[in-house]
């Protein structure tokens, strides 16, 4: 099993979206920086979970994204959902596996695929953007970065 590159490159994104969740807005650029993520690539994605109402953006000397809701109620289900183009480990477990396996009625590793998979989204389903913030080794580095002025 693969997880793509668009979702991993995306779950990181949305937790540094996460971690600066009150101090505002977010640049591309400093996502980018901070996650080694192509900008390009990385304004591609953006772009998709914003079509998904799960980020917003602002222009401006102060804009960029920011989580469109609180990162407690973002679960990692809803990120897989808008980047992962196949949300099945295997062509079997999609409804239209007739077409693409003649194995199905009597394969003896499907059922197994169907378990592994079902843990997977539950595991996507019950955690959310908040828990895998907390777990950020980095965490306190961001939420505590004060800006000094003379």
């Amino acid at each position: 099993m693969k997880i793509s590159r668009k979702l991993r490159y995306g779950l990181r994104a949305m937790v540094s979206l996460a971690l600066y969740y009150q101090a505002g807005y977010m640049s591309a650029k400093d996502i980018s920086s901070s996650e080694s993520i192509p900008l390009d690539y990385l304004e591609q994605i953006l772009n998709k979970l914003k079509q998904a109402g799960l980020v917003k953006t602002t222009r401006g000397p102060h804009g960029g994204y920011a989580l469109s809701r609180t990162p407690s109620s973002i679960k990692i289900k809803d990120i897989m959902d808008v980047l992962d183009a196949s949300p099945y480990l295997t062509d079997c477990l999609d409804g239209k596996a007739k077409q693409v396996c003649s194995r199905l009625d009597f394969c003896s590793t499907r059922l197994f695929w169907q378990t592994l998979d079902r843990a997977i989204q539950s595991i996507a389903e019950s955690t959310t953007l908040k828990d895998l913030s907390e777990k950020n080794p980095n965490q306190a580095a961001i939420k505590h970065s004060y800006l000094f002025q003379i």
